[in-house]
């Protein structure tokens, strides 16, 4: 490091000197480069042209913003389509290396290749949105921060870390919300990365990110949260190629928790980071063993989970934490530290009997504002209230329902506990998530055995403000509820029992209306113009790698596109070919096992609107099945072990006829 750096100075002074002095070498530089966009490739094949055609479409001018890409080994086409790119992109450069087998030493060596004052770490089958760049790196000069957390959307699965996403933070709490979020999207001071030597570990290894932000959170001075902005796609593949999806070897895999907590308490050192760094890492370590799913497994199985985490626990976690965790984390905790198997997974059990579904219980329109109330009970499976006890002004969990001995204490609900409830909407296409202004209030109500606690939450979404202060974009946006009991966090639609009970004024100034979709009447806010036909495929058909459909209306010519959203990835298609007005084909290539395609209209009035769909399941083009999905839209849906069960059709169709031509020549 230079003399007199320090990890306060400006990054963009030292750039100015148009130097580089890191990593052992020195480097000529002919511009000022923002932001270095690294990303580890490994045979992604056309996954690469999604990530690559968002950042073409940045707002930051290409001559403010370079993109590093390492490939690892890559064993099909990948560095040919990255060569391919970087031809007629001066910011896009291409590295080779021999495969590591995991996203360490790739992002090292761009790292060491990056020039820009930030750096963002970009996994190679995401995507960014169109002014991620340029207003991260605005909140970052701003507020001279180190860490700037953007806002993540993420495709597949709920909104994660969503406290981080309620709100913009200028300089955040350093032992608050931002530390649930491990994962590495985020833009980094360059010149804060290389004063600290923080790097990721290499080869095949578990929980590279955590290992990686247990190096940079406890060094941030100003760690800053950009939720107003949509800035990167995390995109939740169903085809079984990301990695948090893969089987946990639980001796292999837990130990690595344990590590990225011994770098916490090394950098950190004692206090309240470090403290509440175990209290996140243990509460998310819970989420890795889903009650019911863990106590389907062998008991040996279970054994080994319960063992490998209680080492962590053991070492990590020491009794005095025990009041600050949500009380069924504190129960397994405990039973964890007292190595008492059958105690853990009797809370286990009884979390796997509770469950919670929100309910409308009043809805009205005032011109471009929607008001609702949404009632929340905890309940048990069957649908009776989950009795409580009341220790003093406290409330706590039953003794019978809990392992034997446990004391008052550690039945103790914590405030939150008690149950909490917030409205949220949700794109359906893109999984783009806001919140809106709610209020919630929690009651607690005698029962046969006890109390029962429910929240109520009333909820107001301005159209024109929901999305932090913008208004909503066209499409259809469901109402999702987000809600806390006994420390459990879910994310449920909202859904009315009686859709005839909704208001019928349509907004039509704001262009969206209510609509109870389903069989389970989820509510959602559309922006399908009253009266205007849904467009609905009234025929369809798989023919080879092609989807053939005829459409009722015919889309508009000019106006309306057909777009897929395949892998969870939307994709507007160009290779659209139209045999009739109402009659298209589109190539959906190489499905593989478990993928699910989905076929929309998008328009920009409408935004995206899925194809209706009213027919049968279309079996006649094995493995490929077409079906209508619980909101009647049209799915495609290429079957796990179907293609095997179609070959071994075709295999005794090809031997009964050759039978039968045998017999025939006999005879």
């Amino acid at each position: 490091m230079p003399p007199g750096w320090s990890t306060r100075c400006s990054a963009t002074s030292w750039h100015r000197r148009r130097y580089r002095l890191f990593g052992g070498h020195r480097e000529q530089r002919s511009r000022v480069i923002d932001v270095t966009v690294i990303v580890a490739t490994y045979n992604t094949g056309a996954a690469i042209d999604t990530l690559i055609a968002s950042l073409d479409r940045q707002t930051m001018p290409a001559t403010n913003f370079e993109v590093v890409l390492v490939d690892d080994g890559s064993t099909d086409d990948t560095l040919d389509r990255l060569r391919s790119a970087a031809a007629d992109r001066p910011h896009l450069h291409v590295e080779s290396i021999a495969n590591s087998g995991w996203p360490g030493r790739p992002r090292n060596v761009g790292l060491s290749r990056a020039q820009g004052d930030y750096v963002f770490f970009a996994d190679h089958d995401d995507e960014f949105y169109p002014r991620a760049l340029e207003r991260m790196h605005a909140t970052a000069v701003a507020n001279d921060a180190d860490v700037v957390y953007g806002k993540l959307v993420r495709t597949g699965r709920p909104t994660p870390y969503w406290p981080i996403a309620t709100r913009d933070v200028a300089v955040a709490d350093l032992a608050g919300d931002v530390l649930l979020s491990r994962t590495v999207h985020k833009l980094y001071r360059r010149a804060f990365l290389e004063a600290h030597d923080i790097r990721f570990l290499e080869g095949r290894v578990r929980l590279e990110d955590h290992h990686f932000m247990a190096q940079v959170l406890p060094r941030a001075r100003v760690i800053s949260v950009l939720a107003s902005e949509p800035c990167y796609r995390w995109i939740h593949r169903s085809d079984g190629t990301n990695t948090s999806d893969t089987k946990v070897d639980p001796e292999v895999y837990w130990p690595w928790y344990a590590k990225q907590l011994e770098v916490w308490r090394d950098v950190a050192g004692p206090g309240p980071q470090l403290d509440a760094a175990r209290l996140v890492t243990i509460s998310q370590a819970f989420s890795r063993f889903v009650p019911g799913p863990f106590m389907a497994l062998e008991r040996v199985e279970r054994t080994r989970v319960f063992d490998a985490v209680r080492a962590i626990v053991l070492e990590h976690v020491p009794p005095e934490l025990d009041e600050r965790l949500a009380v069924l984390k504190r129960l397994r905790v405990m039973a964890l530290r007292d190595g008492d198997q059958d105690a853990f997974e009797a809370v286990q059990s009884l979390r796997s009997t509770i469950t919670f579904t929100p309910a409308v219980s009043a809805v009205a329109w005032d011109g471009g504002t929607l008001s609702l109330t949404v009632q929340m009970s905890l309940t048990t499976t069957g649908g009776r209230p989950f009795e409580l006890d009341r220790d003093g002004e406290h409330l706590v969990l039953k003794e019978s329902s809990c392992p034997q001995g446990t004391s008052p204490a550690a039945r103790r609900l914590l405030p939150s506990d008690a149950g909490t409830l917030a409205i949220t909407v949700c794109e359906r296409a893109s999984g783009m998530e806001w919140p809106v202004h709610s209020v919630s209030q929690l009651h607690v109500e005698p029962c046969r055995g006890g109390v029962a606690v429910r929240v109520t939450c009333t909820a107001t979404i301005d159209l024109e403000r929901a999305a932090f202060g913008r208004p909503l974009g066209p499409g259809s946006w469901d109402l999702m509820a987000r809600v806390q009991f006994l420390g459990e966090q879910l994310r449920r639609r909202v859904r009315v029992d009686d859709p005839e009970t909704l208001p019928t004024d349509p907004t039509a100034a704001h262009g969206f209306r209510l609509v109870a979709v389903g069989q389970r009447h989820n509510l959602t806010l559309t922006t399908l113009p009253p009266g205007a036909e849904r467009i609905r495929a009234t025929a369809v058909r798989w023919r080879g790698e092609q989807l053939e459909l005829r459409l009722e209306p015919a889309p508009v010519a000019g106006d309306q596109v057909l777009a897929i959203r395949r892998s969870d990835s939307v994709t507007v298609r160009t290779d659209v070919t139209t045999t009739s007005p109402r009659a298209v084909r589109v190539a959906i290539p190489s499905l593989q096992p478990g993928e699910i395609v989905d076929v929309s209209v998008q328009s920009a009035a409408a935004g995206l609107c899925r194809i209706g769909y009213a027919g049968a399941d279309d079996w006649s083009r094995r493995p490929v099945r077409i079906y209508a999905t619980a909101n009647d839209s049209l799915s495609v849906k290429y079957e796990r072990g179907a293609a095997a069960k179609a070959g071994q059709s075709r295999l005794r169709r090809r031997v009964s006829s050759t039978a039968h031509a045998l017999l025939r020549r006999r005879g």
